[in-house]
């Protein structure tokens, strides 16, 4: 009787869990274009801020590593997104 109760839940909670799992992909998938576009709009705004005849210096530099590193983290949401479609495929074939 335990047992039966115990598997009734497990069952109750899997499908509950494949229903968030489809709804949190849609939701990351949006939240990964969201951060890319914030991530591209600050590399243009510091990108305005370089003073190319001397890019190393005062705020330029500042402006250089607010250039680089949203350069990073679009590589690095481009590397999630491709994974997430590799996984998604993977999972279908099976």
């Amino acid at each position: 009787m335990q047992l039966n109760y115990l598997q009734q839940i497990f069952r109750a909670y899997s499908k509950l869990f494949k229903i968030f799992e489809i709804q949190n992909n849609f939701a990351m998938k949006y939240f990964i274009y969201v951060l890319l576009t914030l991530a591209i709009a600050l590399m243009i705004y510091n990108g305005t801020l370089i003073d190319f005849s001397n890019p190393l210096q005062g705020d330029s530099k500042t402006a250089v590593i607010g250039v680089l590193a949203p350069l990073c983290v679009v590589v690095l949401l481009i590397i999630l997104l491709l994974s997430r479609t590799i996984q998604q495929k993977v999972r279908k074939a099976k």
